[in-house]
């Protein structure tokens, strides 16, 4: 055994220094509901890790901005700070409801002019959201896209499709959806298909032959196989 009073068998022998690291990014906020926010607050606390994987060096910046901030408005600020992590708490959370509503389309459609191309990301992806076809031009205006914004838009796409489907749930091995055709004629014969199968799986798909009214839903019902529930679907027109 080591003597007692040796030292330990890293004495002496200098440790990397912790990255420290720095920000320096846009940061953007969009009010989405139907009601005007006043004098929202924004709290960001940056820091990095010590030897021990402990938070050190901790910084706080506070950013507000007074008055009314209007349904479907972005506003904006430019933040520096040191750290290698941050945490981001906004003054107002929550989910869209019935009390508040949802900012109009038409607001959203003045966002995808915004300077910042992540407001107009967002606008796009509120107005796929909201069923307004104004999304699919929104969408086209942002392609090309970086592969690190691909996953992202890909998902605004599927939400602008004629047919999406809704109300999903798996149970007793059977996959439950309901069809929704919000196009202008009426569809016969469709796929469901998985949208993100994991690396090295090929995307499960499920042919429907229902016949999909203009502004209507179908209710499916098809067996599931190849294990857990798909985490997204998309309804694509057999033969493509």
């Amino acid at each position: 055994p080591a003597d007692a009073g040796a030292a330990p068998p890293d004495a002496g022998v200098p440790r990397p220094r912790p990255a420290r690291g720095r920000y320096d990014f846009e940061l953007a906020v969009v009010n989405n509901s139907g009601a005007s926010v006043s004098d929202f607050r924004v709290l960001l606390t940056f820091a990095r890790r010590n030897h021990r994987g402990e938070r050190a060096g901790i910084t706080e910046r506070g950013l507000f901005w007074e008055g009314a901030l209007l349904p479907g408005r972005a506003v904006k600020w430019h933040v520096e700070a040191p750290g290698t992590e941050v945490k981001i708490e906004p003054g107002v959370t929550g989910m869209l409801d019935g009390e508040t509503g949802v900012a109009s389309p038409d607001a959203f459609f003045q966002l995808t002019r915004a300077r910042y191309r992540v407001v107009r990301i967002h606008a796009a992806m509120m107005l796929a959201w909201l069923r307004d076809p104004r999304a699919r031009d929104a969408l086209v205006s942002l392609l090309p896209a970086p592969p690190l914004e691909q996953a992202k838009l890909e998902r605004i796409r599927r939400a602008t499709a004629d047919v999406i489907p809704c109300s999903v749930t798996a149970e007793e091995g059977r996959l439950r959806a309901c069809l929704f055709n919000g196009g202008v004629t009426p569809v016969r014969g469709v796929t469901l298909r998985e949208a993100a199968a994991g690396e090295g799986r090929t995307p499960r798909a499920w042919p429907i032959p229902a016949s999909l009214p203009v502004h209507e839903g179908v209710e499916v019902s098809v067996p599931l196989e190849g294990g857990a529930a798909p985490e997204e679907l998309e309804v694509v027109p057999q033969g493509r």
